[in-house]
C-alpha cells in the first residue's frame, strides 16, 4: 500500500508541471477573456452583459468574415483531406519512385514560408507567369487576389 502512495505522489509530482503551465497560459487567459468579453472597454470594466455579442453578430463585417472563414473551412479541409488520401494511397502503388515521391511532398514543409510567398506571387501577381500565358494566347488577363479568383488561389495555397 505504500509503494502505491508514494508512486501516486510521484506521479502526481511529474504531471504538475503541466497542469501547472497550462493553467497560467491557457486556462486563466481563456477565463480572463470569456470575462473581459462581457464587460465594457476602458480602465473601468462595467458589466454589459451580452450587449458585446449583439453588437457583434450585428456588423455587417464580422458576419461577412464569418461567412468567408465557414465557407473556406467547409472547401479547403475537405479537399485537403481527399487529396491527402489520395495520395497516401497512390503512394502504397508506387514501388520504384515511392521514395523521390515522398521527398516532394515534404518539400512544403522545408521551403521557408517568404520563399513560398515569392513563388506564388510569381505565379499570381498581375504581370505574373499565369498573366503573361493568357496574354500569349490572346486572354484577358486576370487580378488573382482582387476579383472571384481570389478564394480559389487561397484553397489552392492552403491545399499545397
Amino acid at each position: 500500500m505504500k509503494l502505491q502512495k508514494k508512486q501516486n505522489r510521484m506521479g502526481v509530482l511529474l504531471v504538475s508541471p503541466f497542469f501547472i503551465g497550462c493553467t497560467v497560459f491557457y486556462f486563466a487567459p481563456f477565463i480572463i477573456s470569456i470575462y473581459y468579453s462581457f464587460t465594457s472597454g476602458g480602465k473601468e470594466k462595467q458589466f454589459v452583459g451580452i450587449n458585446n455579442y449583439i453588437q457583434l453578430f450585428q456588423n455587417q463585417s464580422f458576419l461577412l468574415a464569418l461567412k468567408n472563414t465557414v465557407l473556406f473551412m467547409g472547401i479547403g479541409i475537405p479537399i485537403l483531406l481527399c487529396t491527402g488520401l489520395l495520395l497516401a494511397k497512390f503512394l502504397c502503388y508506387l514501388s520504384k519512385f515511392a521514395d523521390t515521391v515522398r521527398g516532394v511532398l515534404i518539400v512544403p514543409f522545408v521551403i521557408p514560408v517568404a520563399s513560398v510567398i515569392k513563388v506564388w506571387q510569381i505565379l499570381f501577381d498581375d504581370y505574373g507567369i499565369l498573366n503573361r500565358i493568357f496574354t500569349e494566347f490572346s486572354l484577358e488577363t486576370q487580378q488573382f487576389f482582387q476579383n472571384g479568383w481570389v478564394f480559389f488561389v487561397l484553397i489552392l495555397i492552403f491545399i499545397w
